[in-house]
């Protein structure tokens, strides 16, 4: 995967940031298990597309363009809003 994004310092600290995820997929024409498995992918929100979204939609076969905005009004609060568009490969 690969992000980019911006960060201003500034009151509320906003940030804006793209990131394109791609994982292979398994070829149903032979017996070899060729899909995208990674070892302990439970991140949060990088490797997998959240944690509860693992239990669903595995990292397998799937293009991933994320867009994501945060900011922060106090020191108390954190306002994230994700974007996610999947699509098979």
């Amino acid at each position: 995967y690969g992000t980019v994004g911006w960060r201003s310092e500034q009151d509320w600290q906003p940030s804006l940031s793209y990131r394109f995820f791609a994982a292979s997929g398994d070829d149903p024409r032979d017996r070899k298990f060729g899909r995208y498995d990674p070892l302990l992918s439970g991140g949060l929100a990088e490797w997998v597309q959240g944690v509860n979204l693992k239990k669903i939609i595995g990292n397998s076969n799937v293009d991933v363009h994320r867009i994501r905005a945060t900011a922060k009004p106090s020191n108390r609060v954190n306002l994230t809003l994700d974007f996610f568009d999947f699509s098979a490969r």
